[in-house]
């Protein structure tokens, strides 16, 4: 019984340290009716920005790319010939992680934002 019980605590708190988009959500949503100024000060300069009808548009792009390795191939013995062959096994492949989010600034104040990528995720903010 302990043991049960040992492991939903620790499964919880694995679940509760996961990252999601929930909890990114969560934290760009402190950042409407901040200032332009205090966004980046913590934030720093945005990787792009634009200005258009005296409203600001500042982007903020990260990314990451990371290596999956591959699978090494089987080596057995086909049985009819005698003879050792190799079989299945997979390549490496790169995976890139982004997430660009701009927050819209209007007299100096963020308004609203949107974010895409497959990588918008943080742990929880609390």
């Amino acid at each position: 019984m302990k043991r049960a019980w040992v492991a939903m605590s620790v499964g919880a708190l694995i679940l509760a340290a996961c990252a999601t988009e929930e909890n990114y959500r969560k934290i760009m949503d402190t950042w409407v009716g901040a200032p332009e100024s205090r966004l980046v000060d913590k934030m720093g300069p945005p990787t792009g920005f634009y200005e258009r009808d005296g409203a600001r548009y500042l982007t903020y792009t990260r990314q990451s790319t990371r290596l999956i390795p591959g699978t090494p191939p089987k080596i057995g013995t086909n049985y009819v010939t005698g003879e050792a062959e190799t079989y299945g096994g997979t390549d490496p492949y790169t995976v890139t992680d982004t997430c660009a989010t701009t927050f819209l600034v209007e007299k100096g104040v963020v308004t609203r934002y949107q974010y895409r990528g497959n990588d918008c995720v943080a742990r929880d903010p609390k």
